[in-house]
């Protein structure tokens, strides 16, 4: 290929080419590689591609001669010293061997334009040039044998038609997927090469083709579509296709485009029916867990109800070790009923679905403020509040999130008065809620650690079950907010979460 031929066909696309020789020298350049190495084309011919590597030279010299030695598109990477701030660029690299010469296409790696618009667009643009320039059948077969190397290097399959809907191009991927060859699909109709059925109901399916021949417009095809090849092997695809248009505006022909997305598929029914699967065992695990709390109740207020009464029976005739076995009988049973009633008030959380629940935040924190009165005034604490919002919770899951966190503050208090401040802070449809103590704080590997069930940092040296923060995170979680701590031992926490704001 010589530079006014490739400067001819590809100087216009919108996609940054290069023609280099063998030994790297650069041949040609179009305006987006120019643009994106940040040097004008014809300085860029003037140069080596090895003096805009930051790579070693001896791994752009193989990937060279790999690619002359091979049509098909070869990938590879550069890294480019780009020019008036272009650089350095990461880029990749689609080189392939084009009558002699080097035809690489630069992409930036992190980049991530749609694929099918691009290719709809870099045939589009070929197919023009095509039509317009070449007025005789020799030129434009010699125009098509430039568009077969090209579409051979995709990894998609290709289809072109022309104005009426009839095969004129194929690449090798699409005779692969279709069954058909080029030259057995240019005297067939396209819906006999291109035979699509709804993959649910088996009914056929309109050609993308056919649509945009309609329509005059690109279109994309539904999903659950089925390609049926032509020994009848069904390959389920995505696709998209798009007028090609000359420069007089009239209607060309149609590229398709279309990729065999069978294993996407496979994986995507693998992760919804393991999804299924969970959600099934988390509910059975939810009512057993529901259950056994719930039938555990009762025993449990038994077993403190006989231990209290048998420690009146026996007052006065146990020895002090005898005593101290009985109080920790007592504190165990009514650690125990606790925690079942901690286990209910978590499993009930999910119960609740009623999407417009809402409550006045200010009146909770009032109410729990009541709740907690002993505590607070055995503390001498101080709760300093701003304005509160009206969020969209129920009350009672609200007041369970805020006791929770205030009660930790007065129990986990430092030597100073404690002191409690809340404020909350509109972040577009959610409210931001801080709830800020002077307490012992808590280490940073500790953070994530607290709002597991039964995670406790003190043992037994202070009272709790281990499940206050767990219920917290399950509220706020049941509606779709966050929660998560800022601490440093000695120096207090913060806890923040979200919730949705009410609809009014």
């Amino acid at each position: 290929m010589t530079a006014e031929q490739f400067r001819r066909y590809y100087g216009a696309l919108p996609e940054a080419l290069l023609l280099v020789d063998g030994d790297g020298k650069i041949l040609a350049a179009n305006e987006e590689a120019g643009e994106m190495l940040g040097c004008p084309p014809a300085a860029l011919e003037s140069s080596r591609l090895d003096e805009w590597s930051a790579g070693e030279p001896g791994t752009l010299r193989q990937y060279l001669a790999l690619c002359s030695g091979n049509s098909a598109s070869m990938p590879g990477a550069l890294t480019a010293l780009g020019r008036n701030g272009a650089g350095p660029l990461a880029l990749r690299l689609e080189g392939a061997r084009v009558d002699g010469s080097i035809l690489l296409r630069l992409r930036r790696r992190a980049e991530t334009t749609a694929r099918f618009l691009a290719l709809n667009e870099r045939i589009a643009d070929l197919n023009r040039e095509i039509v317009e320039r070449q007025r005789t059948q020799a030129e434009l077969e010699g125009q098509r044998e430039w568009l077969r190397t090209t579409l051979a290097s995709i990894a998609d399959g290709v289809i072109v038609t022309d104005a009426e809907g009839r095969v004129v191009l194929m690449n090798p991927v699409a005779e692969a997927l279709t069954g058909w060859t080029l030259q057995d699909a240019v005297v067939a109709t396209l819906d006999d090469v291109f035979r699509l059925l709804d993959e649910d109901s088996r009914a056929p399916v309109e050609s993308p083709v056919a649509k945009v021949l309609r329509l005059r417009t690109a279109v994309g095809l539904a999903n659950h579509t089925v390609l049926i090849s032509r020994d009848g092997t069904e390959h389920p695809i995505d696709d998209g296709a798009a007028p090609i248009a000359g420069s007089d505006g009239r209607l060309r022909g149609v590229v398709l485009v279309f990729r065999d997305v069978t294993e996407r598929r496979r994986r995507e029914r693998e992760l919804l029916e393991t999804n299924e699967r969970l959600e099934r065992t988390t509910e059975s695990l939810r009512q057993f867990a529901y259950a056994a709390a719930h039938d555990l109740q009762e025993p449990a207020r038994n077993v403190a109800l006989y231990t209290q009464l048998l420690e009146r029976h026996l007052h006065g005739r146990l020895d002090a070790e005898a005593e101290e076995f009985m109080a920790g009988t007592i504190d165990s049973s009514r650690r125990m009923q606790r925690l079942i009633e901690d286990l209910l008030a978590y499993t009930r959380i999910v119960e609740s679905q009623n999407t417009n629940a809402e409550c006045d935040a200010r009146e909770v924190l009032d109410a729990v403020a009541a709740n907690l009165q002993t505590a607070i005034s055995e503390n001498e604490a101080e709760i300093v509040c701003g304005p509160l919002p009206r969020v969209g919770v129920l009350k009672a899951h609200l007041t369970q999130v805020m006791q929770n966190l205030i009660s930790n503050a007065l129990k986990y208090r430092g030597p100073e008065r404690p002191r409690v401040e809340i404020e909350a802070v509109r972040r577009s449809k959610w409210w931001l809620f801080t709830v800020t103590d002077n307490g012992a704080g808590i280490a940073p590997e500790h953070h994530e650690r607290i709002f597991k069930m039964f995670k406790r940092l003190h043992g037994r040296d202070i009272p709790g079950t281990g499940m206050g923060l767990a219920i917290c995170e399950r509220v706020v979680s049941h509606y779709g907010g966050q929660i998560w701590v800022e601490s440093q031992p000695g120096r207090g926490a913060a806890f923040s979460f979200t919730l949705p704001g009410a609809k009014a």
